[in-house]
Order: structure tokens, then C-alpha cells, then sequence
């Protein structure tokens, strides 16, 4: 059974991003009984970062899970989070902490599922930069370095920021109304989209060859999807105990921070923020 998907508009292309023991899926669904839903990226699904949830489609995953899932796109993890808040769509990705910054000013989503244990955000220095740790960024000029410097062959050196900032990967986010009304297909799409995540876990190199196969936008870039996921694959999707649960101790560390920064005026309870139910 095919999936649909949104057409992305010439302006979101542009716009870019925001602000990533499973058991058998059961056997697949017949499109009479598919349940019908729309799962809201905060930018346009071409891209690696969402490499688990493209997987998940392309290879069956959510079909066999009896879900029959299309794509949307918002203006941003914030938007997003709006929408899904707001009940215009049931499921939607945004950076784990997003909550922190929304709960707060009414919007009733939690993250229920986290595509990795470690950060999502990583410093990429030239090689030859002589640069080992943020500190030595100090007067210098900060550019952004694109898929297609990677496919160049640019000799880079990665430094995992989370050795320095306890921040988080992608995750799942879901309102407060979806969890109590409809579990279990969160519990059936959260599921689907971790195998997709222990897909380019267990081997970057073949995922690379499905996901071109599935976003043939890429054809001829393989390169650079192939950097992509591997990096993924070694510095962001580890460090989990169970595939895809929310580290309470680091959600909190993060809520510390935004507030005694100011970038949010009051803490809400971390139990409010995620739940790990739907990753079991």
C-alpha cells in the first residue's frame, strides 16, 4: 500500500529547518482498516535528519503497523509544536526540550519518543582548523557548512557538543488530547519509527541505500547522505537505554538552564514534559 505525501512548497525548501527490543509489527493491515494520519515535519522530509521516519515509510514499517501515514510540513520545531498542540495534527517532530519552551505558554504537547541519547547539534571544524573545543572558536568567523561541501570530500573534523551542553535529539511529539484518546497508535507509530532508527543503527551504509531509494532527491549525492547517517548513527542515536527514551535527569538539567537563563519565566514539572510509555 502506497502513502501519500504533502507537496512541499518552493518557500518551505527554502525556509530549512527548525528552532531524530522492538518486537514484530504484526502482520500487514489491509488499506480498508489503515488508520489515516498525518505526521508534521519542522522542515522539508528530504532531508537525512529524518532518516528513521522515511525508513519507517518506505520500508513498510508503518503499514505493517496498520497506520497509513502522510506528511506535512511546518514553519519550525515552534510551529509544530502549535499545530500539534492544537490538534491540527496528531503527531509532529521537534528537538526533545521543545516542550520546555511551549508548555509553558499553554501548548499541551510532550515528546514520547527521542531518536537518540546523545545531542543533536555538532560542531564541524575544517580539519586543518587546529580547533579541539568551543572555546577555541573565539574570534573566529562562523559559517554553515553544506551537504554539498561534505559530497566535495572537505576533510572536517566533528566535535560532539554534548560533551559540553546536555542538549537533545528529535523526538516525537504528541498532545496531551492524542495520548488519551488514541495510545495505541502512538505506541504502533513510535514503534514503527524506532526500527526505522535501529535500521541506520545497525548498518548506515545499506540505510543510505534505501533512504536515496525512497528521497530520490538525492541521486547522484549519495555522499553526503552517506556522511549524514553514519554521524547520526555514531554520535546522535546511542546512549539509550531502552531505543527511544527520554532521559528525565537531562530534560531537567535543560529546564535549569532555559530558566536561569530567562528563556523561560517559570518550570513546569518534568513529568509533564515526556512520557516513556509508547517506547515499550
Amino acid at each position: 500500500m502506497s502513502t501519500r505525501e504533502t507537496k512541499i512548497s518552493r518557500r518551505l525548501l527554502l525556509a530549512g529547518g527548525s528552532a531524530f527490543g522492538l518486537g514484530l509489527l504484526g502482520a500487514p493491515a489491509s488499506s480498508q482498516s489503515a488508520e489515516k494520519i498525518t505526521y508534521l515535519f519542522p522542515a522539508p522530509p528530504i532531508l537525512p535528519a529524518f532518516g528513521p521516519i522515511r525508513l519507517a515509510q518506505g520500508k513498510g514499517y508503518f503499514t505493517a503497523a496498520g497506520l497509513e501515514v502522510s506528511f506535512a510540513v511546518g514553519r519550525g520545531g515552534v510551529d509544530v509544536a502549535k499545530q500539534v498542540g492544537a490538534g491540527n495534527a496528531p503527531l509532529g517532530g521537534i528537538v526533545a526540550d521543545g516542550p520546555i519552551m511551549v508548555r509553558g505558554n499553554g501548548v499541551p504537547v510532550k515528546i514520547v519518543a527521542v531518536f537518540g541519547g546523545k545531542g543533536f547539534m555538532q560542531l564541524v571544524v575544517r580539519e586543518d582548523s587546529g580547533i579541539e573545543k568551543p572555546a577555541d572558536l573565539k574570534g573566529k568567523t562562523i559559517t554553515v557548512m553544506s551537504y554539498q561541501d561534505q559530497a566535495a570530500g572537505v576533510k572536517v573534523k566533528v566535535i560532539p557538543t554534548d560533551e559540553y551542553f546536555p542538549h537533545m535529539a528529535q523526538g516525537i511529539a504528541v498532545s496531551d488530547q492524542i495520548i488519551k484518546d488514541k495510545p495505541e497508535m502512538v505506541r504502533k507509530f513510535v514503534h514503527a519509527a524506532l526500527h526505522g532508527m535501529k535500521d541506520i543503527m545497525d548498518d548506515p551504509n545499506k540505510a543510505t541505500d534505501d533512504f536515496v531509494r525512497f528521497v530520490p532527491e538525492w541521486k547522484g549525492k549519495e555522499g553526503a547522505v552517506r556522511f549524514a547517517l553514519n554521524m547520526y548513527a555514531k554520535l546522535v542515536y546511542p546512549g539509550q537505554k531502552e531505543p527511544g527514551e527520554v532521559n528525565a535527569e537531562r530534560l531537567a538539567k535543560l529546564q535549569e538552564f532555559y530558566l536561569a537563563k530567562g528563556f523561560i519565566q517559570k518550570a513546569t514539572p518534568v513529568e509533564e514534559l515526556y512520557s516513556n510509555a509508547f517506547i515499550k
